[in-house]
């Protein structure tokens, strides 16, 4: 297998997200990476400052990641996948604004009609040391086929490694399997990777183990927002 680290071009797309200007041209470049790489990096999509409004979530649901599941590593704690019963006002803000970025002039046809909407849900992604998510594939046939995840807590000091990646195959014989994987690692908290989901893709995504950090002990040192969910 194969592993770079995602390529962000000179042009790249950063934050926050209200001065990003919804237009041809940056649709162009935020729908280009994923079509090659499988993902897209906007860094500081959100202000960290405004970060610290955690969602307000619902009951748990119960952990999927486990070795008996084939998934993956629950860790310890055991990571919680949350729904989120009422989100903040900058998790609003930042889902209307992906929305006018992935649709209209610059998208694939499919999302420059009229037609074209964005109905999905947020999820509270909450990982304690050792979390591992194996490569996967979501049951997403929505259009577009896409989902994110943000960042809330801080690479540097919270946690260490929990890398998000997606990988592909690139070629088969009868004896090998050629994967091509592309890490993108959590620079500050706010950072945003839209990335292919769902099994129509060709992507796989997964994290990589989750470590301690700097900073001092917290039951979920990795905090995230699964963004732009299917409603389901």
């Amino acid at each position: 297998m194969a592993t770079n680290a995602l390529t962000e071009p000179a042009g790249s797309i950063t934050g926050p997200a209200k001065r990003i200007a919804c237009n041809q041209s940056n649709r162009g470049t935020l729908w280009s990476q994923p079509e090659t790489y499988g993902a897209c990096a906007i860094r500081n999509a959100a202000p960290a400052s405004a970060l610290k409004q955690l969602p307000e979530t619902t009951e748990a649901k119960a952990t999927k990641l486990a070795r008996t599941m084939g998934n993956g590593i629950a860790g310890d704690p055991p990571s919680v996948y949350m729904d989120i019963d009422r989100t903040p006002e900058w998790n609003d803000a930042l889902e209307q604004h992906l929305g006018e970025l992935l649709m209209g002039p610059g998208a694939p046809e499919a999302l420059m009609g009229d037609a074209a909407r964005l109905d999905r849900k947020s999820i509270l992604l909450l990982a304690g040391q050792g979390t591992e998510n194996w490569a996967h594939q979501d049951n997403n046939d929505e259009t577009p086929p896409v989902q994110a995840v943000l960042m809330l807590s801080d690479p540097y000091t919270d946690f260490a490694g929990g890398e998000f990646y997606v990988a592909r195959q690139t070629s088969r014989t009868e004896t090998r399997i050629n994967i091509m994987r592309y890490e993108v690692p959590f620079e500050s908290p706010g950072d945003l990777v839209i990335f292919k989901a769902g099994k129509e893709s060709g992507w796989w995504h997964g994290m990589l183990p989750v470590k301690a950090g700097n900073a001092q002990k917290q039951e979920h040192p990795r905090k995230a927002v699964g963004m732009l969910q299917p409603p389901g």
